[in-house]
């Protein structure tokens, strides 16, 4: 299984990487610190899974989704938010979240 890791913190990017890197079967196939890397990769890459990060430098994370279902709508897309966005379970069934992940905060380091 591919994965393709959105967020703009170096420190959520390695720990993603870290939880990751031990599961068999999955393969880190990317990773991205904005919008514009985010798409180009998953057209170029074609992953299984994004984990992507909602608030990113460029367009939002929810453009980003947008256009992820859109050109490649069997990916598996992972949400990290905070409850403060206000991103809840109505708006990411219906743009196609399958695991909305609340992160630390706007404290957490970057």
């Amino acid at each position: 299984m591919k994965v393709l890791i959105v967020d703009d913190s170096n420190v959520v990017r390695d720990r993603i990487v870290e939880m990751l890197s031990g599961i068999t079967g999955v393969e880190i196939a990317g990773e991205a610190t904005n919008s514009i890397e985010a798409i180009h990769m998953v057209n170029k890459l074609k992953p299984d899974v994004v984990t992507l990060d909602i608030r990113i430098p460029g367009e939002s994370g929810i453009e980003v989704l947008k256009k992820i279902k859109r050109t490649q709508p069997s990916t598996t897309v992972l949400v990290f938010t905070w409850p403060q966005h206000g991103f809840g379970p109505g708006p990411r069934v219906r743009r196609g979240v399958a695991r909305l992940v609340d992160g630390p905060g706007p404290d957490h380091n970057r």
